[in-house]
């Protein structure tokens, strides 16, 4: 019999999907059957695309803060590494070098870290880089990025 036979005979005798076999291709989609050390991935310093402008509204005394990081988009590229695009907006009116850390995870489980750090950011700048991630073998479905310095 095969899998998917055994999964509805499974199924047909009421007996709980979720003990039926499940196919080895399937299992990537369960954060939880991915067992993977964390592949500490350390500090890149990806070249920056200026995207564009923000007005500069940090300061002294404001309650906006210096820098704000977007994750744009998460992507796996064929045979490689997943991919992550960043843009990061200076809402100050200095140059800044953010260091942003950035946690590629499979559900709640962290599969990869990165340190990234953006030099040169001009006031008013609107960047954007790419960081790559853990191999495409690896499955991730997040990867939230909190910006470190500066605050």
């Amino acid at each position: 019999m095969t899998t998917a036979g055994i999964a509805i005979a499974a199924l047909s005798a009421g007996v709980a999907y979720a003990q039926a076999p499940v196919p080895a291709s399937d299992r990537a989609f369960d954060p939880y059957a991915q067992q993977v050390p964390v592949e500490h991935i350390g500090q890149v310093t990806p070249p920056l695309n200026r995207v564009g402008t923000v007005p500069i509204t940090a300061g002294p005394g404001s309650t906006i803060p210096l820098v704000a990081i977007n994750v744009a988009s998460l992507t796996p590229q064929p045979g490689g590494r997943w991919q992550l695009m960043l843009t990061l907006a200076n809402n100050s009116p200095r140059v800044l070098d953010p260091q942003v850390m950035c946690t590629f995870r499979n559900g709640e489980r962290v599969t990869a870290d990165v340190i990234v750090l953006m030099r040169g950011v001009g006031p008013g700048d609107r960047v954007g880089a790419t960081v790559s991630g853990p191999p495409v073998t690896t499955f991730v479905d997040n990867a939230p990025c909190v910006v470190q310095s500066p605050m």
